[in-house]
């Protein structure tokens, strides 16, 4: 391994520290090395706290003169809750900077102000690791809307739920407590009213390490069916209708949540406008934990991005058994949901499936 590369992958490890914490800034990580010994690190640990460069140059002190720098992201040029990046890296002194993402959400050339002051830059070290560790953040800034994966547990012959609907223990214990890891890599969770009528889920991140603060629970709800006695319902849940039950909405806001009326005919609520509103809010990462109807309306609609699927070593089986996919569906093999990038790995006896989206 290069040492640009050996020093930018621990920047990446210490920007996942700020995972959960940043949104809707991006989590970066900086590292200051001088004559081949590491004497400054930082991260950005929370929204409207000091950036990562600004922990790292502190961490260091007079040690950062005459250093490189090795950061996740392109430093920032612009006053924002904080002053320009670039202005500390310059007076610090120190003279080389490494990079691995340029970020799109940048006016002016960072790059340009720092060779200005005569201070050696180098781009796109590890671009691809780093693209995806700000994923959320990227496509936030590049389209102003989340980053989606699709996420169901399910057994072969592919059912996640019994003819009657159950789909609770279809995973198991471990794998589990892995998709709770996912919930806190999260800024929102999102199902729909059916998931919740049926298992009653809290989805909240439960494990002894609780990151900042709990994702953002969403209901989709177009008819307003969900019941009002739900787990769920309260502080830091958004329920999304095409329902003007004002009686009923004035109920569920009494309980703590909040809850948007969209101007719906149809009744349906389409992922456009859910991903509108959760960029507005500064969600940067959606975690779909829906039913096939939900999953297909982010398909069709080709706003899914990944999806992270679980398969049991069971069969339910069942003429009328959900799918993690419902909807219409494609007519032609041709027209199908093509996926790229695909990892499958073990977590005790279920298999793990991963991959992005092609579009």
């Amino acid at each position: 391994m290069k040492k640009e590369e050996y020093y930018m992958e621990k920047a990446f490890a210490l920007a996942e520290r700020g995972r959960n914490f940043t949104s809707p800034n991006p989590k970066v990580g900086c590292l200051i090395v001088k004559k081949g010994q590491i004497v400054g690190q930082g991260w950005h640990r929370a929204y409207g706290a000091p950036h990562a460069e600004v922990e790292a140059i502190k961490s260091a002190g007079g040690e950062a003169s005459e250093s490189t720098a090795y950061i996740t992201l392109e430093p920032c040029n612009h006053h924002g809750k904080t002053p320009p990046c670039t202005d500390l890296i310059i007076k610090s002194g120190i003279k080389r900077v490494v990079y691995s993402v340029k970020d799109p959400g940048l006016q002016k050339n960072s790059s340009d102000i720092l060779r200005a002051a005569s201070i050696e830059v180098s781009e796109g070290v590890l671009r691809g690791q780093g693209e995806d560790l700000l994923a959320g953040y990227l496509k936030s800034v590049k389209y102003g809307k989340p980053l989606v994966t699709l996420k169901s547990g399910l057994t072969l012959y592919g059912k996640f739920a019994s003819v009657k609907g159950k789909s609770r223990w279809v995973s198991s214990p471990a794998t589990i407590e892995l998709t709770m890891e996912m919930r806190g890599e999260y800024d929102a969770i999102l199902v729909g009213a059916n998931t919740v009528n049926m298992d009653n889920p809290l989805l909240t991140y439960r494990l002894e390490d609780p990151p900042a603060k709990n994702p953002l629970r969403v209901i989709v709800d177009g008819r307003l069916s969900v019941r009002e006695d739900a787990r769920i319902i309260g502080e830091n849940t958004l329920i999304l209708t095409a329902s003007e039950d004002t009686a009923k909405i004035g109920r569920l806001e009494d309980k703590g949540a909040e809850v948007i009326s969209l101007d719906s005919s149809s009744g349906e609520i389409y992922a456009e406008d859910i991903l509108r509103i959760l960029h507005e809010k500064g969600v940067l990462s959606l975690l779909v934990e829906g039913g096939g109807e939900t999953n297909w309306s982010f398909i069709n609609s080709k706003e899914a991005d990944k999806i992270f699927y679980i398969l049991a070593p069971m069969i339910l089986g069942g003429r009328g058994a959900p799918t993690p996919c419902g909807g219409t569906g494609f007519d032609e093999p041709s027209h199908a949901l093509k996926l790229t990038n695909l990892k499958v790995s073990r977590c005790e006896e279920d298999i793990i499936v991963s991959a992005d989206i092609l579009k």
